[in-house]
């Protein structure tokens, strides 16, 4: 969107007046907006002015013109039909993760078979301001967003606009607790480590380790305990380890330190809890001389589709990003309707086979 220079006070007024009915209601998706000499008439301007502000409805996309006809609400104006998908990175800031690239990618596919329009928006953070974040700014005064899609908690816009602008919702893919006005969707960790133990058990492993990113250990720790307990297995505090995304390369080292020494004591299933890590832990078992799966079973985690293929045989468990994306939709369009949703909702984590194999597999967004 080109930056504009500050209209004239006639054309604010006329463009507030005919967007507000449009967001009221007051005017629907195809119905005719009053002519241009009746909008002359009403603010008492001329024609110029009122075309000018005409223009910008139209570059808005709030408004279509049909030549001798007249000019009509858009069959899907901004409104309900534009959202905002936001990253508080930007992808050469050396923090972005593989997550956000799979996010991404979906929110482009979808919009060749969705009647919605997904715009992205990366760096959305106050301390930096990018141009992304001064263009959300202008979408959000000029409410040309049916709603915004954060990628993560979104603390880094507090006190802004982009979460304190009245009647736009918002939804994050964040756990309790949330932003006030910001409804969550959060990834179900907890069923990612049942189903993870559950499936090595059922391959015969028993010695079960996993590598983590920092900000699962707090809470994992108790909960991987709790899960190998439920079926008899033992507890190993140094079989967690935990890699940082952007380092994710000292994974290999981990995991082929793990996988050193007897056959009868190293562990012979691992979990990978971050798709950033699958790559560089898989090495480290390579290195260290193991086959997998014949010497060890790999559960690791995936957000489908991903944007690369296993090189080794792992089976990958995790979320599918196309029904996470229609969630977020789902929850955005009811949150408008002024319908009842639960704060926070969990979406369960799926094993690949599970998953809709159009949802699954790369090609699918390059179709």
């Amino acid at each position: 969107m080109r930056r504009r220079t500050r209209p004239p006070v006639k054309q604010d007024e006329i463009v507030a007046h005919l967007r507000g009915l449009i967001l009221r209601g007051r005017l629907k998706p195809g119905e005719r907006i009053p002519a241009r000499t009746e909008i002359e008439r009403l603010f008492d301007t001329s024609s110029v002015t009122a075309q000018r502000a005409f223009d910008r409805l139209v570059e808005d996309r709030f408004v279509v013109v049909q030549g001798k006809r007249g000019t009509f609400v858009a069959e899907r104006p901004p409104h309900l039909y534009h959202y905002a998908l936001c990253f508080p990175q930007t992808m050469d800031s050396g923090q972005w993760v593989r997550f956000w690239t799979v996010l991404g990618n979906v929110a482009r596919a979808m919009e060749k078979s969705n009647p919605c329009r997904v715009s992205i928006y990366n760096g959305i953070n106050k301390r930096v301001a990018t141009e992304d974040y001064r263009r959300l700014l202008e979408d959000v005064a000029a409410r040309r967003l049916g709603g915004i899609i954060f990628a993560t908690n979104p603390h880094l816009v507090e006190g802004t606009p982009i979460l304190e602008e009245p009647e736009i919702p918002r939804v994050a893919m964040m756990s309790a607790p949330v932003q006030p006005g910001v409804l969550g969707v959060s990834f179900d960790s907890t069923a990612f480590l049942e189903r993870a133990v559950e499936f090595l058990v059922s391959r015969g492993r028993r010695r079960l380790a996993t590598i983590v990113v920092p900000h699962f250990v707090e809470s994992l720790l108790p909960k991987f305990e709790n899960v190998l307990a439920a079926h008899g297995l033992v507890f190993h505090p140094y079989w967690v380890q935990m890699a940082f995304q952007p380092e994710s390369a000292w994974a290999a080292h981990l995991a082929e330190l793990l996988a050193r020494g007897p056959k009868g004591e190293r562990p012979d299933g691992l979990i990978i809890v971050d798709d950033n890590l699958v790559e560089p832990a898989c090495r480290g078992l390579l290195q260290a001389g193991l086959r997998v799966p014949a010497d060890v079973d790999v559960v690791a985690h995936c957000n489908f589709p991903p944007p690369v293929s296993s090189v080794v045989p792992v089976s990958r468990l995790g979320y599918d990003i196309f029904g996470v994306l229609e969630l977020c939709l789902e929850l955005l369009n009811r949150q408008r309707r002024k319908e009842a949703v639960p704060e926070v909702t969990p979406v369960v984590p799926q094993f690949e086979w599970e998953v809709r194999e159009e949802h699954r597999v790369p090609s699918a967004l390059t179709a």
